[in-house]
C-alpha cells in the first residue's frame, strides 16, 4: 500500500453558562471514556482541543478530567490545540480581543500543562482572510478549516496541507475531511479504512486529517453505547495499528516538522458547508435547497457543491435581530474596556468577563441551540454586563447621576438611545416602533429583555409527526425527531421583534389565543414603524420622548392618530416612568395595548411565577389568562432574586401568555420557554381633538449578585 498520513484532531467544547449537569455528562459519556480507551493505544499520537470555557468549568467541578489532560499531555503523544480562550468566532471579534483571547489561553495551558500551543483551533471553522495575520500575530503557526474551503478556492488536490499568507504573515491551513466527518464514528470501522486506502491511492504521499466535535464520542444520541459498549473506537484504533504500515499517525506539529510540501492557497470566506447554509435568510435558503434537489436528481449534485458558497457566517446578525444586538452590546463593552488603552483596576478581570461574553454559541443558530437557548443569553449578558460594571466603576462618570445618550449601537444607520442611572440601564430603538429592547439590572448583570422572537426556519417543515419511528445512530445533521409530542401545532411566528412598548391597537374579537398565536387583528401601524424622538434631563433625572402621527383602522375607515410615549429615568430608581398620550384626529373606537416580554429563565418551575399587588400568587410564568380590570401584576424568579412590577394608572385586562419557540438541537426538535408576555389592553372611545393619557410604572428589584449554580 502507499502510505499515508493521517492526523487525528478532536475538539471538546461546552459553552459558558451552561447547565452543570449537560458538562457533567459530557465529561463522563465522551470525554474522559475518550481519553481512557486512548491510554491502551499508546503508539496512536492525536491531537485535542478543550475549549477554555469547558476547561474553566473543569476545574472548578471535575478536576478528575483536568488530571486525565495532564496525564495525556505528559504522555507527549498528545497536542493540545489553542485558539480564542473562550471560543469565540474569531472573525467578529476586533483584532485587539482576537490576539487577546489568544494570547490569553496560550498562557493559560503554559501554565497548567507545561507546554507551548502552536496551532489555534478554529471556532466553528468560521475563516475570513484577515484572521491569517491576527493568528499569527498572537503566535499561531496553524489552523485547522474545512476541506470544503479548499472546494471552494477551486482546490482540488485536498490530500496535503497549505501555507496561505495576509500581511507579510503566514499561516499553515490544514483541510479536514469532510467525508471522514461523516464516516466518524457512524459508519463501520473498516468503512473508514476503506476510505482511507481510496485516499492512499489517490496520490503520492497523500495527509488526510480528521478534526471534529469530540461530543460524536459519546454525547450525541446513541454514539455513548455504540462508540464505548459496542466496541466502535476500540476497534478502530486497533484497525488502525494494524495497518500501521501503510498508516502513519502524526499530530499537526509533527506535520510541520517535515516530509510534506505545503501549497499555496488564498480560501474565501466561509465556514463548514451545513454553517454557510444555516447562516441564509429562510427564503434564500429554501431556494437553495430547490437548487440542490434538481442538482441531485440530475447527478450533478457533488460537482454542484464546491460551487455554491451559501450564506455568509456574519449575516446571522441580519436573520437575528437578538444576535445583532448582542453582538452590539459586546462591541459596545469592549470599547468601554479598551478606550484610550487605560489600565484599571480590575482590568484582566474585566477583560476574561468580556472573552466569556464572546462565547461563539449565542451568536448563531443551525443543528445546535446556540441562540435559542435562554440560559447561554443569560451567561452572554451576565458577563458582558459585568465587564462593564467593573470598567464603569474605573470611569470618571458617576454612577448616581442619570446619564442618556443617542448613538447607533447596533450599526444599522439610525441611532438608538441608551439611558442609565447606575442601578439599570435601558436600551430604546425609536426607527422600530420606539421599543424598549434591552433593560440591564446592573448589579444582579442580568437583562430580563434577552428575549426572542418567533421566526420561520427552514427546518420547521422537517419536523416529523409524533409517531415517527427513530432511524437509530446516524449524524445529529439526519436527526428528524421530536423531544416533545403536539410540537408542530405549536409553530407560531411573530409580527415584529419581541420587547416592551410594542404599542398595539387592535380590532374587534380580540382573544387570548389570538393574541399569543400573533393572528390578532392589528388596526394601526404603531407597532414597528418609526418614531419621533426628543432628549432632555439633568444628572437627576432624564426623560426620552417618542411620537408617531399614524392611523388606526375602525369600521372600513382610515382615522389619523398621534401617539406620544414619554420615558422617564431618575436617579438612585430602579424604576422607568412610562406616560402615553393619545390624541385621534376624529372619534373613533378602539383598543389599545403595549406589550411587555419579560425573559425570567422558566415558564413551568416553582420559583417562576406571577404575584398580585397583595403578594399572593396568581400563577407560574407559563400561565395563560386574562386578569379582567387590573391594575398591577408582578413577576418573579426566585432563584435570580429578581422582581419586576407593571402598574398602570387606570386599570385594564391583562393578557398574560408564555411565548415558546420551536427549535432544533442536537437531539431533535424541541419546545422552549422564551419569555412571558404581559399586554394591558384598554378599550378607547376617542373622541376627536380630545387627549387620553395612560400611565405604566415598571419597577426592578433584586438582592444580591448573580447567583452560582
Amino acid at each position: 500500500m502507499n502510505p499515508i498520513t493521517l492526523v487525528l484532531a478532536l475538539h471538546n467544547h461546552q459553552p459558558v453558562g451552561n447547565f452543570d449537569w449537560v458538562n457533567e455528562a459530557a465529561v463522563e459519556n465522551a470525554y474522559l471514556p475518550f481519553l481512557e480507551v486512548m491510554k491502551d493505544f499508546p503508539k496512536i499520537p492525536y491531537c485535542l482541543h478543550v475549549s477554555g470555557s469547558l476547561l474553566e468549568w473543569a476545574e472548578r467541578k471535575k478536576p478528575a478530567y483536568v488530571e486525565a489532560l495532564k496525564r495525556e499531555a505528559a504522555s507527549g503523544r498528545m497536542e493540545l490545540i489553542g485558539g480564542g480562550r473562550f471560543e469565540p468566532i474569531l472573525p467578529m471579534l476586533t483584532e485587539r480581543d482576537r490576539i487577546g483571547q489568544i494570547r490569553s489561553y496560550s498562557e493559560h495551558l503554559k501554565d497548567m500543562f507545561g507546554l507551548d500551543v502552536k496551532g489555534s483551533w478554529l471556532s466553528e471553522r468560521v475563516y475570513e482572510q484577515s484572521l491569517v495575520s491576527s493568528l499569527a500575530k498572537a503566535g499561531m503557526s496553524y489552523t485547522v478549516v474545512d476541506d470544503y474551503h479548499l472546494k471552494r478556492a477551486g482546490m482540488r488536490d485536498l490530500l496535503r496541507h497549505f501555507i496561505t499568507e495576509d500581511q507579510g504573515r503566514q499561516l499553515f491551513l490544514f483541510p479536514s475531511s469532510e467525508v471522514l466527518r461523516y464516516s466518524i464514528p457512524f459508519a463501520e470501522a473498516e468503512k473508514v479504512i476503506r476510505v482511507l486506502k481510496e485516499a492512499a491511492e489517490s496520490r503520492e504521499n497523500p495527509l488526510i486529517v480528521y478534526a471534529d466535535d469530540g461530543e460524536k464520542f459519546g454525547v450525541w444520541p446513541g454514539t455513548q453505547k455504540h462508540v464505548y459498549q459496542d466496541g466502535w473506537l476500540r476497534k478502530f484504533l486497533g484497525l488502525l495499528e494494524e495497518n500501521s504500515d501503510w498508516i502513519r499517525i502524526k499530530t499537526f506539529s509533527n506535520v510541520l516538522e517535515g516530509g510534506h510540501d505545503p501549497g499555496l492557497v488564498f480560501v474565501p470566506d466561509s465556514s463548514y458547508r451545513e454553517m454557510v447554509e444555516w447562516s441564509m435568510p429562510v427564503a434564500a435558503l429554501e431556494e437553495f435547497r430547490r437548487l440542490e434537489e434538481d442538482a441531485r436528481r440530475a447527478g450533478l449534485l457533488d460537482r454542484f457543491r464546491p460551487f455554491t458558497g451559501g450564506g455568509f457566517w456574519r449575516n446571522f446578525r441580519v436573520k437575528y435581530t437578538e444576535a445583532n444586538r448582542l453582538y452590539s452590546r459586546m462591541m459596545e463593552v469592549s470599547e468601554e474596556i479598551h478606550r484610550g488603552g487605560r489600565e484599571f483596576p480590575g482590568r484582566e478581570e474585566a477583560l476574561l468577563d468580556l472573552y466569556r461574553g464572546q462565547v461563539n454559541c449565542v451568536y448563531w443558530h443551525g443543528v445546535f441551540g446556540g441562540l435559542y437557548l435562554p440560559h447561554l443569553r443569560l451567561a452572554a449578558y451576565r458577563h458582558l454586563i459585568g465587564a462593564e460594571n467593573i470598567a464603569r466603576k474605573a470611569s470618571d462618570r458617576q454612577a448616581s447621576q442619570v446619564s442618556m445618550r443617542s448613538f447607533d449601537f447596533d450599526f444599522d444607520g439610525k441611532p438608538e438611545v441608551a439611558m442609565e442611572n447606575g442601578l439599570i440601564k435601558a436600551y430604546f430603538n425609536p426607527f422600530a416602533g420606539g421599543h424598549l429592547f434591552e433593560l440591564d439590572m446592573l448589579e444582579k448583570q442580568f437583562n430580563p429583555l434577552m428575549t426572542m422572537t418567533r421566526r420561520k426556519e427552514d427546518y420547521h417543515r422537517e419536523i416529523p409527526p409524533d409517531d415517527a419511528d427513530d432511524k437509530g445512530i446516524q449524524s445529529i445533521h439526519n436527526i428528524h425527531r421530536s423531544k416533545q409530542k403536539g410540537i408542530r401545532e405549536k409553530l407560531a411566528y411573530d409580527r415584529h421583534d419581541r420587547g416592551c412598548l410594542v404599542d398595539h391597537f387592535f380590532g374587534p374579537g380580540l382573544t387570548l389565543e389570538k393574541l399569543a398565536a400573533a393572528s390578532y387583528d392589528e388596526t394601526g401601524d404603531f407597532d414597528s414603524k418609526p418614531f419621533g424622538m426628543e432628549m432632555a434631563g439633568s444628572a437627576r433625572k432624564a426623560e426620552l420622548s417618542l411620537f408617531r402621527k399614524g392611523e388606526v383602522t375602525s369600521g372600513g375607515r382610515a382615522v389619523g392618530l398621534s401617539l406620544v410615549k414619554r420615558i422617564s429615568m431618575a436617579a438612585g430608581e430602579a424604576k422607568l416612568r412610562i406616560s402615553y398620550a393619545i390624541l385621534a384626529d376624529e372619534d373613533v373606537e378602539t383598543s389599545f395595548g403595549p406589550e411587555f416580554n419579560f425573559a425570567m429563565l422558566a415558564g413551568d418551575t416553582d420559583d417562576r411565577y406571577y404575584f398580585a399587588p397583595s403578594g399572593g400568587r396568581i400563577g407560574l410564568l407559563g400561565f395563560a389568562g386574562i386578569l379582567p380590570d387590573c391594575s398591577a401584576v408582578g413577576l418573579c424568579d426566585e432563584w435570580m432574586k429578581v422582581k419586576i412590577r407593571v402598574e398602570l394608572s387606570s386599570p385594564a385586562d391583562l393578557y398574560l401568555y408564555p411565548v415558546q419557540t420551536v427549535s432544533q438541537s442536537e437531539a431533535g426538535f424541541e419546545l422552549l420557554y422564551q419569555q412571558s408576555c404581559v399586554t394591558p389592553v384598554w378599550k378607547l372611545a376617542l373622541a376627536a381633538g380630545k387627549m387620553r393619557e395612560i400611565g405604566i410604572s415598571l419597577e426592578f428589584e433584586s438582592e444580591g449578585g448573580f447567583p452560582e449554580a
